[in-house]
């Protein structure tokens, strides 16, 4: 068979699928690698799909298929995160790694409820930067968080109406 090209960066997700498509990446997957998800991918015979910065499957394993509730979780992300980031870059500037590491916690905590891996590992990365008091890498760490929290929402902004469609069509 012909050999599959799987690429990986730290948020694979469906706006990078044709730029890649066009190199001749058959998939991306997001980091941190899971290797069960990456032996399906090079294994399988059908095109692979791209895995976005939400685990959809996972999340909603975890709801017992709950759609709404996956919604609601959603739109409360969509309408705290950028609080949560106005609050990181404020901590930031002040140089209060305290509130820095209660603001990534709390992100972290969030991303795992959300089946966000990427943003789950960069807000994990700037909880243990303030709590070494590391904050001359804070600035970069917190930008990668904030980049994540972007395609997060981005994606579920996607999801909330994939999912609203679905259930009107269902009813």
């Amino acid at each position: 068979g012909r050999v599959r090209i799987v690429g990986m960066h730290d948020a694979a997700f469906a706006a990078d699928a044709d730029g890649c498509r066009a190199a001749g990446i058959d998939a991306l997957i997001a980091r941190p690698l899971d290797p069960a998800m990456l032996f399906a991918l090079v294994e399988r015979d059908e095109a692979p799909a791209v895995r976005g910065p939400v685990d959809v499957d996972d999340i909603l394993e975890r709801l017992d298929g709950d759609t709404d509730l996956f919604a609601q979780l959603a739109l409360l992300f969509l309408e705290d995160s950028p609080q949560r980031l106005s609050e990181l870059n404020t901590a930031l500037s002040r140089g209060d790694a305290s509130r820095l590491r209660f603001v990534a916690h709390a992100m972290k905590g969030t991303a795992g409820n959300l089946s966000a891996p990427a943003l789950f590992t960069a807000a994990g990365r700037l909880e243990q930067c303030a709590v070494q008091h590391r904050l001359e890498e804070a600035p970069l760490m917190v930008r990668q968080v904030a980049d994540e929290t972007g395609r997060v929402a981005a994606y579920l902004r996607e999801a909330v109406v994939e999912t609203a469609a679905l259930a009107s069509n269902a009813s």
